[in-house]
């Protein structure tokens, strides 16, 4: 996501400081700027009206970089990475003995039960600890939800570990991109652009009376 300025904002600038055009640079990167960091907490903020994830802040701020405008570079960049995220950090309601385990990613789904149907077999999923040794034999354990692959995938022997795969939803940059998240992010960044030069512009002419 890429916050810049607009020519008929620019101009707007340039109209109001055209008796001091050496303010006029300072005023458009500090509202670049401002604008940028509104803009991941608005980020934040529309995401979670759409998704249903755990801990979303930290989440989606961990999975944000920010590049701000300085010198003669009036633009600032907002990068979202991420990858798909365990159905675990979602909503969740863990398995009982005849149902499988449920769970929604979206504010405004119901708890759907994961079954699968797949070469005649029934596969339901579950919530399940995996533990974890790693080279220097230190244990760890990890949640999530799990599903039984086909009797045809899962393989003998050493290859018996593949006998169960675990479940992923969208990751953190589609669920921004979204039709759902993306439109009213770019909507409120537009606002807050002009809210946030009348501002700086207002704060320039204030300091010179």
């Amino acid at each position: 996501m890429i916050i810049e300025v607009p020519q008929d904002v620019i101009d707007r600038l340039n109209d109001q400081l055209k008796s001091m055009p050496e303010k006029a640079p300072d005023a458009l990167r500090k509202t670049i700027n401002g604008t940028a960091r509104y803009g991941r907490k608005d980020i934040v903020r529309r995401t979670r009206e759409q998704y249903v994830l755990k801990k979303a802040p930290g989440r989606i701020k961990a999975a944000s970089e920010f590049e701000s405008a300085r010198g003669k570079y009036f633009q600032a960049t907002i990068v979202i990475k991420g990858s798909p995220e365990p159905l675990m950090n979602f909503r969740v309601v863990k398995n009982g003995k005849r149902v499988a385990a449920k769970a929604n990613v979206l504010q405004t789904s119901d708890l759907k039960e994961l079954t699968t149907v797949k070469e005649g077999e029934t596969l339901k999923a579950f919530v399940q600890k995996i533990e974890n040794e790693d080279k220097a034999g230190n244990l760890s354990h990890h949640v999530g939800i799990f599903q039984r692959r086909p009797r045809s995938e899962r393989g003998t022997g050493g290859r018996k570990r593949n006998a169960m795969k675990q479940l992923y939803s969208t990751s953190i940059p589609q669920m921004v991109k979204s039709d759902r998240v993306y439109p009213t992010i770019e909507a409120d960044i537009k606002e807050e652009l002009r809210r946030s030069l009348e501002e700086h512009i207002a704060k320039v002419m204030e300091g010179l009376k």
